[in-house]
């Protein structure tokens, strides 16, 4: 597998198809999605929910496996890379905002944002203390998740995955738990992201979320519009 440390990445989709199996029988989620994100793109993926959109975004990042169709990133297939190539991969050049925050329960704020500059080996402690301002997380640097608002949370998630400056950034409702005020410094930073070079790619419900974007499509039974 390739290991390309390009400053920017692009993600191309063909024909990609997911579906789960239920109790009450099979769910496709994703039927026959393409998608082009370039380089230096902005990108909002909208659509109701259960329609897809976080496994479009976990499809992306080689999370979960499609079960047909082709995932490239950067000229990788991911899909087809083996696990620790594909982990390499993430940890170097994907950011991923996710819902549900995942942050690492026993870390302070400043060391779940530490951490993957640590595993990248960059030595930029400066770009924490900044993202942290930015967010409105500035005197939170010592304390847990546990005692974090929502909120805050989704917030230290975002700086988490920006910190390192990765060149695909996929963000899963990235101000789900933020008002407008709030919101407006996770966007603003997703904007100069792209702008920078990077592909963005954010799934929200929010139309003035989405508004923020470049391009924004609609994922509606399964397929992309």
């Amino acid at each position: 597998m390739q290991d390309s440390r390009a400053p920017a990445l692009a993600v191309r989709l063909r024909g990609v198809s997911k579906a789960y199996h239920e109790h009450a029988g099979v769910r496709r989620v994703l039927d026959g999605v393409d998608l082009n994100a370039g380089a230096g793109e902005f990108l909002a993926v909208t659509g109701p929910s259960g329609s897809g959109k976080s496994t479009l975004l976990n499809i992306i990042a080689a999370i979960e496996s499609a079960d047909a169709g082709s995932v490239s990133v950067g000229g990788v297939d991911l899909a087809g890379a083996p696990e620790p190539d594909s982990t390499l991969f993430r940890r170097r050049h994907v950011g991923i905002v996710f819902q549900f925050f995942n942050l690492v329960p026993t870390l302070t704020v400043r060391e779940n944002l530490l951490l993957p500059l640590r595993l990248n080996g960059i030595a930029d402690d400066d770009r924490v203390d900044i993202l942290l301002r930015r967010l409105g997380l500035a005197g939170r640097e010592d304390s847990f998740p546990d005692v974090l608002s929502g909120g805050e949370q989704q917030r230290v998630g975002v700086a988490r995955a920006m910190v390192h400056s990765p060149a695909i950034v996929l963000a899963d409702e990235p101000t789900g738990n933020l008002d407008e005020q709030a919101g407006a410094p996770v966007l603003d930073l997703l904007r100069e992201s792209a702008e920078a070079g990077a592909t963005v790619i954010m799934v929200t419900h929010s139309a003035g979320a989405a508004a923020a974007a470049d391009r924004r499509l609609v994922l509606h039974h399964g397929r992309l519009a």
